[in-house]
């Protein structure tokens, strides 16, 4: 099943990212998360990249989440940055791609669609993709960085990977419309999950770790 968000406001907003300067307040350390970013999206720069992730990372921090991403860039000769982008996927890894729009992409999903997630099925891994030549053109639109709208839609298409299907809500960051009171948020630092969805992902992601742990002990030799 797809979900996709879609943003029908263009917002002129001039705006700085807050960092936040607390950990998450659950009472315990924050489950960790790993995500491997392919990116396929011509003109998407490692430096903005870097900061996208660090502005979804403090959006999943403040969930509990700690998110350690693994650069699965291809090099110069055509080959993969890290060999970890090409071992088997554990349950406590999730793929997200940047890619370019296409006509099939316009077709299937609208012109104001910045990102899908699949969930897996037979055969195929589950995954997020957003399409970064449309965040580029919103971020300009707007007048805001690109890292500030290309890493919320990044949490955005993740978090829908974690809270399964029918994932979107009527306000925060899952909200399948963002309207002008979002962004600012955003801006602020302020658009985050809500306190069920917080929870809600601190127990997926408890999940796929014990599943993980439980894989790895089967494989020891007795």
């Amino acid at each position: 099943m797809r979900r996709s968000i879609h943003f029908l406001l263009l917002l002129v907003l001039t705006c700085r990212i807050a960092v936040a300067k607390t950990p998450s307040d659950h009472g315990s350390e924050p489950l960790q998360l790993n995500v491997r970013v392919f990116n396929y999206a011509p003109g998407c720069s490692g430096q903005a990249r870097k900061e996208a992730q660090a502005i979804a990372s403090r959006i999943f921090y403040r969930a509990g989440i700690e998110v350690r991403w693994v650069d699965c860039s291809l090099s110069g000769d055509g080959t993969l940055t890290f060999q970890e982008c090409t071992a088997p996927l554990q349950t406590t890894t999730i793929i997200l791609r940047l890619v370019p729009t296409s006509p099939a992409t316009r077709a299937h999903f609208g012109r104001d669609t910045l990102g899908i997630a699949a969930q897996a099925e037979t055969g195929t891994d589950a995954s997020a993709s957003v399409f970064h030549d449309r965040v580029k053109q919103l971020a300009a639109a707007w007048l805001v960085s690109l890292p500030l709208v290309l890493g919320h839609a990044m949490a955005h298409e993740i978090g829908h990977l974690l809270l399964g299907a029918g994932s979107h809500s009527p306000g925060g960051l899952m909200r399948e419309h963002w309207k002008r009171q979002d962004l600012t948020r955003a801006a602020e630092g302020n658009l985050l999950f809500n306190g069920r969805e917080a929870g809600r992902i601190r127990t997926e992601v408890r999940k796929r770790r014990v599943a993980a742990e439980k894989y790895a002990n089967s494989l020891v030799v007795r």
